[in-house]
């Protein structure tokens, strides 16, 4: 939490535009406060799942420092894999699908359900987390402050940014599917990241 915050204060100064950085802060600052609440009441993730958040947290810092569509790394890496935009949004997106899959179903292992329906059940939690998110930017940027549309939505004129967003969060998930899925049977929540 220390490196995050250091972090934040860093990029606070001469963002693009603070509007952006002010979303993508408030974003992370919103999903950081029921993992902290949940922590203090014992229901405690694996590591890697707090490296995850920790991960995401700083990219979408240092995405609202920039604008994700002018992420510095985002370009090196896109030149790389000749893309024609920055990768980073894409990036970004991916990880929180990586974050979220493990971090559902923690909560649904739960249920005591079989592994098939836990991962169906999680896939479908963090879509519907991606869904409002991306319907949350569109509703900023239209009816808030359309000036900020390239800065925080990042979509570089591609008409189908938020579903190729949405995609990249599913494939994250479907990532963890095979390792969260080793921890199945019988474990607790709280033994589950």
């Amino acid at each position: 939490m220390l490196v995050y915050w250091a972090g934040c204060v860093y990029y606070a100064f001469s963002p693009t535009f603070y509007s952006t950085w002010l979303l993508e802060n408030a974003t992370v600052w919103v999903c950081l406060a029921p993992v902290i609440v949940l922590y203090c009441k014992g229901f405690v993730l694996r590591d890697m799942s707090y490296f995850i958040i920790f991960v995401a947290a700083i990219m979408q810092t240092v995405g609202g420092h920039y604008g994700f569509a002018h992420v510095p790394i985002g370009d090196v890496l896109s030149e790389y894999l000749g893309l024609q935009r920055n990768c980073s949004d894409r990036i970004g997106h991916y990880v929180c699908g990586l974050l979220a899959f493990p971090v559902f179903n923690a909560f649904f292992l739960k249920l005591h359900a079989p592994k098939w329906l836990l991962c169906t059940i999680s896939i479908m939690g963090m879509m519907g987390v991606a869904a409002s998110y991306e319907i949350f930017e569109w509703f900023v940027v239209t009816y808030v402050d359309n000036m900020t549309a390239e800065g925080y939505i990042g979509w570089q004129g591609d008409p189908w940014d938020a579903q190729a967003d949405m995609l990249m969060c599913l494939l994250g998930g479907l990532t963890t599917i095979p390792f969260a899925c080793a921890y199945f049977g019988g474990k607790s929540g709280r033994e589950l990241d």
